[in-house]
């Protein structure tokens, strides 16, 4: 006679499962919401590494734009004069949107947020848009990037345009030891 699991036995596993997660659940959300703005500030700033690298490599000027109460950031362009080619200053230029995969809107996941911004030319925002210009010499500013999750978790994402570097800091960092920003 063969053996095998009854329809009991597969309902009394799946509930003893059941509630070892409902047990484990809550203990594993923290550790989740820190890989979560972890996983974002990375994103984000491997997102102002390239932009920069384009703006270098296409020489087109480029501005990233962090709306800090909506959690989004996205690259916008001008578009050019037709007859010269160069960008006019003193016109009303034509602001697109950057759409490229690597290179289109972002959204902060539900449980980060943008803390505030802090420019080394601009200075300091909490709220509203900011924007950092990456022209075709490279990026025209410092930046730190204050992120938080909803249990607490901060993350600072730097940028720095000499080198055309940028990380992620533990933390609330109110400098590094870069060009712009003072020693901590």
């Amino acid at each position: 006679m063969e053996r095998g699991y009854t329809l009991i036995e597969l309902a009394v596993v799946i509930l003893i499962l059941g509630i070892v997660l409902m047990v484990a659940a809550p203990r594993l959300t923290p550790f989740l919401t820190e890989t979560t703005v972890d996983a974002s500030a990375r994103q984000l700033a491997t997102f102002c590494r390239y932009a920069n690298a384009q703006a270098v490599l296409t020489k087109i000027n480029l501005a990233l734009s962090i709306d800090i109460d909506g959690g989004e950031y996205w690259l916008t362009t001008f578009v050019a004069d037709e007859t010269t080619g160069f960008f006019q200053q003193n016109e009303n230029l034509e602001e697109i949107e950057i759409t490229a995969d690597l290179l289109r809107r972002r959204r902060l996941p539900d449980t980060v947020i943008f803390q505030d911004v802090d420019l080394s030319e601009s200075g300091y925002a909490d709220r509203g848009t900011v924007v950092v210009d990456f022209t075709p010499v490279g990026a025209t500013q410092e930046a730190l990037i204050h992120l938080r999750s909803n249990n607490g978790s901060q993350l600072t994402v730097f940028f720095d345009p000499v080198t055309g570097t940028s990380g992620v800091l533990e933390g609330y960092a109110q400098s590094v030891m870069l060009g712009g920003f003072g020693s901590q």
